[in-house]
């Protein structure tokens, strides 16, 4: 009987311990872990919201910086709004998945050297530069707004 009541008394203590030593270690790692948050900030996609006039601007001097040419030289050839059939904003990437939902944006067409370059946003956004290949702008009939 004295054997029982010792190995039940020796049990308790190592449970007792274990939990001990657990809780510990549970205060320490919340004590020295950062907030979700504070570890990295969330980007936002649009810091800030442009007009036309402004998407435009960008889009020119997006392509003037790429193609090492002058503002001057590059040449505006529409600018529209659109209504983008997914989140993908005319320009899908293989193997990505986007929102099934209609999204007002705009295409911006410039030419430089006769070769034109479409940039695609939604309305408020950044415009990007959409390759020929990707671009769905030339393959649908797009609803204005």
């Amino acid at each position: 009987m004295k054997k029982v009541i010792l190995i039940s008394l020796e049990a308790f203590a190592l449970i007792w311990l274990g939990a001990c030593v657990a809780a510990e270690k549970a205060q320490v790692t919340s004590d020295t872990k950062p907030a979700i948050n504070e570890e990295k900030p969330i980007a936002k996609r649009n810091p800030q919201s442009m007009d036309r006039k402004q998407q435009i601007e960008h889009a020119v001097a997006a392509l003037a910086s790429w193609k090492s040419v002058a503002e001057e030289n590059i040449q505006v050839v529409e600018t529209r709004s659109i209504t983008w059939r997914s989140g993908a904003l005319g320009c899908p990437k293989k193997g990505m998945n986007y929102t099934l939902a209609l999204v007002p944006g705009r295409l911006i067409v410039l030419r430089v050297d006769d070769k034109s370059y479409r940039y695609h946003s939604d309305l408020e956004g950044a415009p990007f530069f959409c390759p020929d290949g990707r671009s769905e702008s030339s393959k649908i009939n797009p609803v204005d707004l």
